[in-house]
């Protein structure tokens, strides 16, 4: 399953950048910005970053099956990355999801938790834990951390996306709701009221003489336009 953190801003809606609820195997081009296109709240430029081709040509060595090339790549990127890409910048923060995605998928979770920490330890010096960059790179350490068995790890992350997903993402985005099932939370009134079976409507019960009694409440059956007693319920 692959999941989408966006921007609920208007302004931000071109921004994307996505995750997996699997432990392991997403495609990890899911894990970059569209267009190189940073939220705008984030960075008004519009042309394409070294950073953003640096993932280009990234995921194009990891379809040659270089996986270790493109993972040395991508982490020289982002430990060179030349102003005004600070190590806080959200192409920066991009470029160490791809890189830990990639660590993932060459069975190194270790690896991809120490980039991640990194990344979110930079991150939040600089964005709210409601942005969504950090909700995507704190949803990935939860999976890595359950992924190594570190349950405690994984609750901290899971409820920074329980907690702040909400207002960014959405009650109902895929993210919010695995966050809400592993923590064992309520799903949202939303989510409940889509799932909840649709009520059955009760049959009139046959009565003597052969005509059905309607339940109270029930709309009259021989109600017609014009009757002022139309669309009134029945008393018992």
């Amino acid at each position: 399953m692959h999941i989408a953190f966006r921007c609920r801003s208007p302004s931000a809606s071109t921004t994307a950048h996505t995750a997996s609820a699997d432990p392991v195997g997403t495609p990890p081009e899911r894990v970059r910005v569209a267009s190189g296109g940073l939220c705008r709240q984030h960075c008004p430029v519009s042309h394409p970053s070294p950073l953003a081709a640096a993932q280009h040509r990234a995921l194009a060595l990891r379809a040659t099956g270089d996986l270790s090339a493109a993972r040395h790549l991508l982490a020289e990127a982002v430990e060179t990355a030349p102003p005004p890409y600070g190590a806080d910048h959200p192409e920066v923060l991009h470029t160490a999801h791809l890189l830990a995605r990639l660590h993932r998928e060459g069975d190194d979770p270790l690896a991809a938790r120490r980039v991640l920490e990194e990344a979110f330890a930079a991150g939040e010096r600089r964005w709210e834990h409601s942005d969504p960059v950090l909700l995507a790179l704190a949803f990935e350490l939860a999976e890595v951390a359950e992924e190594l068995g570190n349950r405690h790890e994984a609750r901290r992350n899971y409820t920074r996306v329980a907690t702040a997903g909400p207002a960014a993402l959405g009650e109902d985005h895929p993210a919010v709701r695995a966050a809400r099932d592993y923590l064992g939370l309520p799903a949202s009134a939303s989510s409940q009221h889509q799932a909840a079976p649709p009520t059955p409507t009760p049959r009139p019960a046959p009565v003597a003489g052969g005509r059905a009694r309607c339940p109270v409440g029930a709309v009259r059956p021989d109600a017609v336009a014009g009757d002022p007693g139309r669309d009134a319920p029945l008393r018992e």
